[in-house]
């Protein structure tokens, strides 16, 4: 049973609390407030310790008491309990020292002088209990941290409730559960029954000694996680000259306890035990015996001997998780019965080419050698055999005392044979000349033609079959078995020159022709009418009508493409565009165009390259040469009408024909006697003085109507026209 008594730091503040009051002061600022505290309250127990002083202290990495207190002195009352307000700033864990006071012990009856008791305030904790238990965290926590550089209080205080679990299995924090023999609280009943029945053994084992110093002797006793009346195996003094602590034992413990707690009406439901832990042989467990108080859990830290594992458990319910048992919450004694069984390692083969080995595997137990025969296969030869620290004689292989998994590595040789190389006819070379193949593996040759020449069959081999690999110029030689030589025939090579020929025209010759290597050979182009002959290929060059190769070195291809020739036809618009403009036409074919007209014209006439024109599309005559296309424009006219609404005036001209687009009238607006222009409007335009109507530029047919009205009844619209609305002074 470990217990999660953990103590996490917090981060460092110093709150400073502020003195408030009346007052001159120079500074007018606010007076700081009060740090923020919380109450903790608790006991000083062995039973109840009257009149002791308590100071709490920061500590340092070993675990002591650093700088000055930061709260105390502390007195306790008369039972033992004493309460402080400590500033939430303050980081935790804290040491809790307590001095002096007085308690009536247990077993007596007696007053006793209390002494220097210890123990740790945890984080977040607002109860705290300093007891004989506490003194024994505090103690171990120091040792842990003394012999653990590095070590943080947190691992050191888990290191000490480890050291009080192996000593005696409790269900209550002996740092926050503050002890009481009355109340509804269990745990702290059951904290009260253990510090009883510390009273009870050290009365029991040492009646003549003084009662706290021979409690204090106890624990440390079992400061070492062992009640034996010892530490580490060295006699332990009583006080300071009350001689040493008599041989004493759990089993004391929970009869002491046992005996403390039936005397008592509100303690007589705990019961205490002891749980014993045995082995068969062949390891060790430990604790091998811990009290335990009922409802409690105790753990074991099992140990196999080398070359042994843990086989199972029995005698106590719980459970086993690696090498630690853990009991279930226990009510009664039990004895922990712990088996073991020896290892077995599993010895293995690799499996590599060159023979066998058998067994191919086998389970030895620890400490045991294991044999192998090695059998190499034929062609091959045995090295060595690696591995499993063995011997090898003959093909014997024998382990050494096997203590874990190992491997078998045999090691084999292959027997090796030359494979040489040579040319019968012809020029050419293999390579490698010579080469050193396997026993039963195959080598590879590469067959390379003096250029111009080529391989006239497949190399052949005297002792050794040989085969394309499907690479060019190689082979395979094997599986070789005995010393080999291949002869290999080369013989001059010849070409083949193929004519490719596309579009309209013919070449001669037109199939293919055998060329002998570095010959070269020629073609006549005949292009027919209106095309012409692109030609490539080969390395070759052309004079006229006539394509000559290069040296020919391989098979090649002679490309002749006859493609029509292409003509230029210029197209020419002034006052508009052609789509597409000025196009390449190939010979034969006809080109068709849109003419689009710029604004204010229309097309008049297409002509040219012997076409014909619908509308404004054109088509040209099938092309044969280079030729222009013209379009010609006329600029476009509309009608415009003038009229009066009404009588009482005239305008004039009536009607204006054959107005180009873009330009501009003018008419001329005359009113009757007694009679003025109301209004006037149409193409656009507007009164450009009393009398005259100009439109804008013409862009369709319109028509301009004007009316007239009495003088004098109206504002004329000429008037209405320059009147200013934004300067007009309204009365």
């Amino acid at each position: 049973m470990k217990g999660t008594f953990r103590i996490a730091s917090l981060a460092v503040a110093v709150a400073i609390a502020g003195c408030g009051g009346g007052g001159g002061s120079s500074g007018g600022g606010k007076a700081p407030q009060p740090a923020a505290k919380s109450a903790v309250s608790g006991a000083v127990t062995k039973g109840p310790v009257a009149g002791a002083e308590l100071y709490l202290y920061q500590m340092g990495a070993d675990g002591k008491a650093m700088g000055d207190a930061v709260a105390g002195p502390i007195q306790t009352g008369a039972d033992g309990s004493w309460s402080v307000q400590l500033a939430n700033s303050i980081p935790r864990p804290l040491l809790i020292e307590s001095s002096g006071g007085t308690y009536t012990d247990e077993a007596t009856g007696e007053t006793v002088n209390a002494g220097s008791l210890n123990s740790f305030l945890p984080e977040g904790a607002s109860t705290a209990a300093v007891t004989p238990l506490s003194e024994l965290l505090v103690r171990s926590t120091r040792e842990h941290l003394a012999n653990t550089p590095g070590a943080s209080i947190e691992e050191g205080i888990d290191a000490g409730v480890g050291v009080l679990d192996d000593v005696l299995g409790v269900t209550f924090d002996p740092l926050t559960t503050v002890p009481s023999t009355t109340g509804d609280d269990s745990a702290a009943k059951q904290y009260a029954a253990v510090l009883g029945g510390l009273s009870k053994q050290a009365h029991t084992i040492s009646s003549g000694t003084d009662a706290f110093d021979t409690v204090m002797a106890l624990i440390e006793d079992a400061s070492d996680g062992v009640v034996d009346g010892k530490k580490d195996g060295v006699d332990i003094s009583i006080g300071e000259a009350e001689g040493p602590l008599p041989v004493t034992s759990g089993d004391d413990l929970v009869a002491a306890i046992n005996s403390y707690a039936s005397s008592n009406d509100e303690l007589n439901e705990f019961t205490s035990f002891t749980v014993t832990a045995s082995t068969d042989g062949n390891g060790s467990v430990s604790p091998s015996s811990v009290s335990l108080l009922a409802g409690a859990r105790a753990n074991f830290d099992i140990t196999p001997d080398t070359g042994y594992s843990i086989a199972g458990t029995s005698g106590c319910d719980g459970t086993l998780d690696g090498a630690t048992f853990t009991t279930d919450e226990l009510s009664a004694a039990c004895e922990l019965s712990v088996s073991f069984e020896i290892n077995s390692y599993e010895v293995t083969v690799t499996n590599v080419p060159g023979g066998q080995v058998l067994p191919a595997s086998a389970q030895v137990d620890h400490g045991s050698t294991a044999q192998f025969e090695v059998t190499p296969d034929t062609g091959w030869t045995l090295l060595s055999v690696d591995g499993c620290d063995g011997t090898l004689d003959g093909t014997t292989y024998t382990t050494g005392p096997i203590t874990e998994a190992c491997t078998l590595s045999p090691s084999y040789a292959q027997n090796q044979y030359d494979v040489t190389t040579s040319v019968e006819a012809g020029e050419g070379s293999m390579t490698p000349e010579s080469q050193g193949v396997l026993h039963g593996e195959t080598g590879t040759l590469t067959v390379t033609p003096v250029f111009g020449f080529e391989l006239s069959a497949v190399p052949t081999g005297d002792a050794c079959e040989v085969a394309p690999t499907g690479n060019p110029g190689e082979y395979t030689v094997g599986p070789v078995t005995s010393a080999c030589n291949v002869t290999a025939s080369f013989s001059l090579m010849s070409y083949t020159v193929t004519p490719s020929v596309s579009g309209n025209g013919s070449v001669s010759p037109a199939g293919a022709v055998t060329v002998q290597h570095n010959s070269a050979t020629a073609f006549t182009l005949f292009p027919n009418a209106g095309h012409q002959a692109n030609v490539s290929g080969c390395d070759g060059s052309r004079v006229d009508d006539v394509f000559t190769t290069a040296g020919i070195t391989g098979d090649c291809t002679v490309l002749v493409e006859f493609e029509p020739i292409l003509y230029q036809v210029t197209t020419e618009a002034d006052h508009g565009s052609f789509t597409p403009a000025n196009p390449e036409v190939a010979y034969g074919e006809t080109q068709g165009f849109t003419v689009t007209a710029d604004e204010g014209y229309e097309v008049s006439e297409i002509s040219g390259c012997g076409g014909t024109q619908d509308g404004n599309t054109f088509t040209t005559g099938i092309i044969t040469a280079e030729c222009d296309v013209t379009a010609t424009f006329a600029i476009e006219t509309y009608t415009l009408t003038a009229s009066v609404d009404g009588g009482n005036g005239m305008i004039g001209p009536n009607l204006v024909e054959n107005v180009e687009h873009g330009s501009t009238e003018t008419f001329t607006v005359t009113a009757d006697e007694g009679y003025v222009i109301n209004t006037a409007s149409g193409c656009g335009g507007s009164m450009t003085d009393a009398t005259t109507y100009t439109t804008d530029a013409i862009t369709e047919d319109c028509a301009i109507s004007v009316s007239f009205e009495e003088e004098g009844t109206g504002t004329t619209a000429a008037v209405w026209n320059d009147f200013n609305w934004d300067e007009a002074n309204w009365q």
